[in-house]
């Protein structure tokens, strides 16, 4: 184990890395996030735009 990272968001999809293997993407009930596992820092890279809407309605799907 490389390292381990209490994260503050509950992930509600796959976890997918792009070709940039220091990040990774997730979407979590707020929106999609990235992490950047050289800085172990979460960011909301894309915010959902209504708390009515369905988290578990959206997915990403990221293919190299």
């Amino acid at each position: 184990m490389a390292f381990e990272e209490k994260l503050t968001t509950l992930p509600i999809s796959n976890i997918e890395f792009p070709n940039d293997d220091n990040l990774l993407y997730y979407y979590c009930d707020a929106g999609l996030i990235q992490f950047d596992l050289k800085e172990k820092d979460e960011n909301v890279y894309y915010m959902r735009t209504s708390i009515t809407d369905n988290p578990y309605s959206a997915y990403l799907k990221i293919i190299r």
